[in-house]
């Protein structure tokens, strides 16, 4: 049925397609983060203060999903009418995700597909290193159609060029967009402003950010299991029966397990429950990353924006063994990869927390120095330039 779709979408595409396109507008695809700290925003955003004439149109993963209420029509008419109208008329089309309608797309000569991704960097597998089938050909007849792909440092060109099966002329590792703002002191600061704002309770506490990766058998478990909430590992909300009243968790899910998940659902005591806040819908995770004290997670790939933060990170991989054998895997020896210590063992890692030692600092500065090397405030300046065939 999807595959059908996304054949009307290209047969709509080609009646567009003769049309002149818009050297000033950018079609953006977040199918992952709309926020304007994703990748795709923040870069179009950035484009439009440098040239005032540039717009931009937009599809978010919401626009498509087709469920049953008032607005599928209106859903509809978008995706298959106006969506393709966009793409066929655009210079610039910035993704951040695989767009699999792209498979069957035939773009015109002088259009910029940008492949931003929504990540800085991996650990764990992913793109077509981790499909299989179908979806993999028609993923890979999607990528290979990027004029450019965006990754953060030198090191990472061999994972992605594997990921998205590109050439190496196609590559720029020029750091990522959504790193700049981690160099802009005024906006972090009215980020963080904002926050305690909205969580005027959270003032002056100790903020652990838990964000735990993507695992593919949740959402398997949610698609098979319509009615059934997922769970997460609640054995880490134990940590704060070891820290003093005002260390707070925070909690950061993927989409696909947050809109599932209830933390009223896990009977906990209200002790522990006043402590505990599941902020996963809250859109910009930069700024989480901002306002909290220590990162505590397993194989997100968060850990490069919050290594830039110089901040405690704590690895907590309780499922490592399997992840390993039984999910996506890993491109590094994840123990010797990682910018932090490793801790399985819940009072081992309330007691960490509470330790003063600034060890870790030399950890993660080795990291940033192989991994996030591009990442210093003008990577976004540098796709400007890229794009528009500037030289300064």
């Amino acid at each position: 049925m999807k595959k059908l779709g996304y054949y009307l979408f290209n047969i709509v595409y080609y009646i567009f397609y003769l049309i002149p396109i818009n050297k000033n507008k950018i079609f953006l695809i977040m199918t992952h983060d709309d926020s304007t700290e994703g990748n795709v925003l923040y870069t179009a955003n950035y484009f439009m203060q440098k040239n005032p004439n540039i717009f931009f149109k937009s599809i978010t993963r919401e626009d498509y999903e087709f469920k049953k209420n008032s607005k599928i029509i209106e859903k509809v008419i978008n995706f298959f009418i106006f969506v393709p109208y966009h793409v066929a008329t655009s210079k610039n089309i910035f993704l951040d995700n695989i767009f699999l309608p792209f498979a069957y797309t035939k773009f015109k000569k002088n259009v910029n597909i940008v492949q931003l991704w929504h990540g800085t960097g991996t650990i764990k597998k992913f793109a077509l290193n981790t499909e299989v089938g179908e979806i993999r050909d028609l993923a890979k007849s999607s990528s290979v159609k990027n004029t450019h792909l965006i990754v953060g440092s030198q090191k990472m060109v061999p994972i992605y060029k594997s990921a998205f099966q590109m050439d190496l002329n196609k590559i720029y590792p020029i750091g990522t967009p959504r790193t700049d703002i981690f160099f802009n002191e005024n906006l972090i600061n009215e980020k963080i402003k904002e926050f305690y704002e909205n969580y005027p309770e959270l003032t002056n506490k100790k903020l652990i950010l838990y964000a735990p990766t993507f695992r593919d058998e949740e959402y398997k478990k949610k698609l098979n299991n319509s009615s059934e909430n997922i769970d997460i590992n609640t054995e880490i909300l134990k940590i704060l029966n070891y820290l003093p009243e005002d260390y707070i968790l925070i909690l950061r899910l993927h989409p696909y397990i947050s809109n599932r998940f209830s933390l009223k659902e896990l009977n906990l005591s209200k002790k522990i429950e006043k402590r505990v806040f599941n902020l996963s819908k809250y859109n910009e995770v930069n700024t989480l990353l901002f306002v909290s004290d220590v990162l505590i997670t397993d194989y997100s790939s968060i850990i490069f924006e919050y290594s830039l933060l110089n901040k405690k990170m704590i690895f907590y991989p309780y499922d490592l063994k399997e992840f390993e054998e039984k999910s996506r895997g890993f491109y590094f020896d994840y123990e010797s990869f990682v910018p932090g210590i490793i801790l399985t063992n819940i009072e081992d890692i309330g007691n960490y927390i509470k330790n003063t030692d600034k060890e870790y600092l030399k950890i993660i500065k080795t990291f940033k120095n192989k991994y996030m090397e591009k990442s210093d405030g003008f990577s976004t300046k540098r796709l400007f330039n890229i794009l528009n065939n500037n030289k300064n």
